[in-house]
């Protein structure tokens, strides 16, 4: 019961703090944690050990980040963003709904490879140059790319999937199977949702006036102001086509994919050893302040899971379950899922959460299988927005934006998805009522 109260507790004031903008997010995802697990009865030395663990769970994730980050800000500075906008917007009239929509197909494209990490690594750096273009703001392509994997994340190979699957003993497969039409209408319903949020950014003044786009067209007609010779310029295009195209094969891991892939791009566009150091000191700024983050959130999450405070969480939710509601709990958790995962993690609710639910309604009368398309439904959307996950972290510093802004504009639309697949997976008999 103590360490139930201490967790939420403990959540509840780190919400608080970020909300609030009180401090930043990495003495909160510190000191917040470590006085809960010392009110709990942990030791100092027990939480260094959970420190340790939790941190060596983002560890490649941070690698990762600090890579990247530095690869595409390298590939920015010599100018390729700048001619890649030119020869779509080229192409592209006036149209917000295009750069929408566009974007969500690529998303969910980049997502068939399973990796999150890699949608919003190859999406959002590509994408964010129109979006200032047409003045769209960034938070809109933060969401389109975390809704789009959330669509695609149930394919049987997927992270998610697989969590799913082992935690419930259900073959991926035939969960996927049972979710393809809900994977469908949620392409669908992303597409409708790209017109409407269309609108939404015309009226909040994006986009470009017909003179605006004239003037633009104009500009664009100029060479882009490169800072490398046309030769380097070609082989950074052909170098990153063929890393991105490995790295989604999986013939290479994306860590090292793009520490390598930076020890190439640095050499080849800035032969001097000073420009070498000034690039990596330049851009390398701008990724460190959420490499300390990530591992902040890595000694939250491993105090978290090693003190029993996610399993006691979790449990508690299960208390709020009326006796004769177990045939229809997969549904009611269909349409909290987001917040739940949010809070918890998506980790947990797949490893926990599903067969706890799933064994609830298979002795009232329903499925595990119904649990896990639920859990997925509301996991994979939440997977993006959790604070305790290192994902949304990455995205947000691709992008640009706080994760304040982030959860504020995308939490909304995310668990709306979420919800109407719900509603949709009960009006097709997926889920029972």
């Amino acid at each position: 019961m103590a360490l139930t109260v201490a967790a939420y507790g403990m959540i509840l004031l780190i919400v608080y703090l970020l909300i609030r903008e009180k401090y930043s997010l990495a003495p909160v995802f510190i000191v917040v944690p470590v006085a809960a697990a010392l009110c709990c009865g942990f030791s100092m030395t027990e939480i260094a050990g959970f420190v340790a663990q939790g941190i060596e769970s983002v560890l490649n994730t941070a690698l990762l980040f600090v890579f990247s980050i530095v690869y595409f800000s390298v590939l920015s500075e010599v100018g390729i963003f700048e001619l890649m906008v030119q020869q779509i917007m080229k192409h592209m009239n006036n149209h917000i709904e295009m750069l929408l929509i566009i974007t969500t197909v690529v998303a969910m494209g980049v997502q068939m490879d399973g990796s999150g990490a890699m949608t919003m690594l190859i999406t959002i750096p590509a994408m964010l140059p129109l979006f200032d273009a047409m003045k769209v703001r960034r938070t809109v392509l933060v969401f389109l790319v975390s809704a789009s994997a959330g669509v695609m994340n149930v394919l049987p190979w997927c992270s998610a999937m697989l969590r799913a699957s082992a935690s419930t003993g259900l073959d991926a497969v035939e969960i996927w199977n049972t979710m393809l039409p809900l994977q469908v209408a949620g392409a669908v319903l992303l597409i409708v949702m790209d017109l409407f949020l269309a609108r939404v950014e015309r009226k909040n003044h994006s986009g470009m006036t017909d003179i605006e786009f004239r003037t633009l067209k104009e500009t664009l007609n100029k060479p882009a102001a490169l800072k490398a010779p046309k030769g380097v310029i070609a082989f950074d295009v052909l170098f990153t086509i063929g890393l991105i195209i490995l790295l989604l094969l999986g013939k290479v891991n994306s860590t090292m994919g793009f520490m390598l892939g930076l020890a190439v791009i640095l050499v080849v566009n800035f032969p001097k050893v000073k420009e070498q150091e000034e690039q990596i000191k330049k851009h390398g700024a701008t990724a460190y302040p959420l490499v300390l983050v990530i591992f902040s959130l890595g000694a939250l999450i491993g105090i978290m899971k090693n003190t029993g405070m996610v399993d006691a969480i979790a449990h508690s939710l299960l208390l709020f379950i009326p006796s004769n509601g177990g045939r229809i709990l997969p549904f009611i958790y269909g349409l909290v899922g987001v917040p739940i995962s949010v809070v918890l993690g998506s980790d947990c609710c797949y490893s926990i959460l599903a067969p706890i639910i799933g064994t609830i309604s298979a002795e009232s009368g329903g499925s595990m299988m119904q649990a896990v398309v639920a859990v997925l439904l509301g996991s994979s959307f939440a997977a993006n927005i959790t604070f305790i996950g290192p994902a949304p972290y990455l995205s947000v510093g691709l992008a640009g934006i706080s994760m304040k802004e982030h959860l504020k504009y995308s939490f909304k639309y995310l668990w709306l998805v979420s919800a109407i697949l719900t509603l949709a997976a009960a009006a097709m008999g997926i889920l029972s009522l």
